[in-house]
């Protein structure tokens, strides 16, 4: 099991997403130091490079919210906040249903957002995503329930490429027909791709 935040971010007009990466350094540095930090890792989303990606990985939601109890670590948050050249867009917390030590160990993650349709439960979900587990060979990809939305899972699946995921995840919809159709049919489904990525 690990607790993990995704912190989604927008650079200001022609700014490089390097830019904001150097302005948060002192911040990152604080939290990557903290006890229970397992890693970060940076990003962008493949469609739009100006929309930049921050992945904390915690051993455990406690060690997360210890974190908000050290007095330096306010000031610092605050000092990124009010970066001109960089904007938060959201912030999202899973509870994955594995160990994700070495999820991030490649160039892309697939963020899947799932909700059930009206009719269908979140547990309905859980048992779709299950069979498709075990129905592919992908078993590196993880679900996890998103903090603050009961109505939503999220699903990552770790990719060599872009392209490997398209052509991949095509062959894989292929493979296994029924249990993603039985997906689709019980709920909505969101996709985006975090390229790039990279361990600081």
């Amino acid at each position: 099991m690990s607790f993990v935040e995704i912190a989604t971010s927008k650079t200001a007009g022609s700014k490089e997403i390097a830019d904001a990466q150097l302005a948060v350094v002192e911040y990152l540095d604080f939290v990557k130091n903290a006890k229970g930090c397992k890693s970060i890792i940076q990003g962008y989303e493949a469609e739009d490079k100006q929309i930049h990606y921050t992945i904390t990985v915690w051993d455990s939601y406690e060690s997360y919210t210890k974190l908000h109890t050290y007095s330096e670590y306010l000031p610092l948050l605050e000092a990124v906040k009010k970066l001109e050249s960089l904007s938060c867009s959201s912030v999202q917390n899973i509870h994955l249903d594995t160990d994700a030590a070495t999820l991030f160990d490649c160039c892309v993650v697939e963020f899947v957002t799932i909700k059930p349709k009206e009719g269908h439960s979140v547990a309905d979900v859980k048992t779709a995503i299950t069979k498709i587990q075990e129905a592919t060979a992908h078993k590196s990809l993880a679900m996890g329930d998103v903090m603050g939305d009961a109505e939503s899972i999220m699903l990552l699946v770790p990719w060599d490429s872009i392209e490997s995921a398209k052509s991949k995840g095509n062959a894989v919809h292929a493979e296994i027909p029924l249990a993603v159709n039985a997906l689709c049919a019980i709920s909505d489904i969101r996709s985006v791709y975090a390229a790039g990525l990279k361990r600081i």
